[in-house]
């Protein structure tokens, strides 16, 4: 189990990171038909350590989620003065992320209670008042619940349009909801279409 901890921390620095799998691939000396390899396989991970504390990983906190992500390296002083999400702590500043999973689950799931419902996981309805706790750190079971609830996590933390990314997930739910929201997006427009056809 400690093992998956350390693999779901891992893909939270990685977005952090804002790249590319290929990109990373290449950071690490990595061939890129393995890079896979790395996000789901501990010693994989393991056999990198040295390099992802040289992209600014805070080892302690991949092992214990304790202290700060980013360390004060260069590349970490580097991620901490481009990224928005990162304090100058080299800390997740949790409630931009916040807004963006409140919205996501709003605009998707109607409420954050029905998704509660849904989910029968009530972590969600706690983050509305997390806004002004800069202490609050969101769990990695609520980003994996989310991942598996259609919503892509890349997306969330894609704060610098770097990459631009789908904001649903390459899963079965995340597929549903891509294509209700294509289905919605379509009955906006007809509607449109038919009351400007009405008001002239």
């Amino acid at each position: 189990m400690e093992e998956k901890l350390i693999l779901n921390r891992f893909l939270l620095f990685f977005n952090i990171l804002e790249i590319t799998k290929y990109e990373l691939s290449n950071l690490l000396n990595l061939k890129k038909q393995n890079i896979n390899r790395l996000f789901d396989n501990y010693k994989c991970l393991t056999s990198h350590l040295f390099k992802l504390r040289e992209l600014g990983c805070n080892l302690d906190w991949l092992y214990s989620g304790e202290g700060p992500i980013i360390i004060k390296n260069i590349n970490g002083l580097k991620l901490i003065k481009t990224s928005n999400l990162i304090n100058e702590d080299g800390n997740l500043i949790s409630h931009i992320i916040l807004n963006k999973i409140i919205n996501w689950v709003i605009s998707n799931y109607d409420s954050l209670e029905s998704f509660a419902t849904l989910t029968k996981n009530n972590e969600i309805l706690e983050i509305k008042n997390k806004f002004e706790d800069y202490d609050y750190v969101i769990s990695l079971d609520l980003f994996q619940l989310l991942q598996e609830y259609g919503c892509n996590i890349q997306w969330l933390f894609n704060s610098s349009n770097k990459i631009v990314t789908n904001q649903f997930a390459n899963n079965l739910n995340g597929i549903k909801l891509k294509r209700n929201n294509i289905l919605k997006e379509q009955f906006r427009n007809l509607k449109n279409i038919y009351q400007n056809n009405n008001n002239n």
